[in-house]
């Protein structure tokens, strides 16, 4: 029995360099064997190398993504989500609606059906948060960082007022309470 092409998911008989022929030339012609056009029924064939794979590692999409960096697909002649899709295909339809399909690893790309499950939006964002991949005052226009929070937190625990605090730190008072009191920031210590 001949050798299969050691491209993720593909079945076919392998050539030159351990790969089929597609896979093959993408290979020499890109330096990747999924680089260039996608052909038709490759997604499908992908996704169910991945489907039946066993690792505990990542499984990197390696195709198209939406702006934000998840995996898109057109699947049942529908633009998708693919993470979502193969969710739906490792653990069922999701048991509620507004499910998302979260990624236990923090890899948007990830694909792997063992990091992939349906959660609420606030247990993925909770997992944002464990695994570091929740972008936090991170906005060119913030004019607060962790650091200065912190900083408004200990004046505040000395006696300064918020009003005066948040004038020093060159936000509104609303912002300056909010940050200070810790309405805002939660994730930021109290001193």
């Amino acid at each position: 029995m001949p050798n299969t092409c050691k491209a993720l998911g593909c079945v076919k008989a392998a050539h030159s360099l351990g790969y089929c022929s597609l896979h093959g030339n993408r290979f020499k012609r890109y330096g990747d064997p999924f680089a260039g056009p996608t052909l038709k029924n490759t997604i499908t064939a992908w996704i169910g190398g991945a489907l039946v794979t066993e690792t505990d590692e990542c499984i990197v999409w390696p195709f198209n993504t939406t702006t934000k960096g998840y995996p898109s697909a057109r699947i049942n002649e529908k633009q998708a989500l693919a993470h979502r899709h193969m969710c739906t295909l490792a653990h069922g339809e999701p048991p509620s609606e507004g499910l998302h399909a979260a990624h236990e690893c923090g890899n948007r790309r990830c694909m792997n059906k063992r990091h992939l499950s349906w959660k609420t939006p606030k247990e993925n964002e909770q997992d944002k948060f464990r695994h570091g991949t929740r972008k936090i005052g991170v906005s060119p226009s913030a004019k607060l960082t962790a650091e200065k929070v912190y900083g408004m937190r200990l004046m505040v625990k000395a006696g300064a007022s918020c009003a005066s605090t948040a004038e020093a730190f060159g936000v509104s008072r609303v912002a300056g309470w909010a940050a200070a009191t810790g309405k805002t920031w939660k994730h930021v210590g109290m001193p």
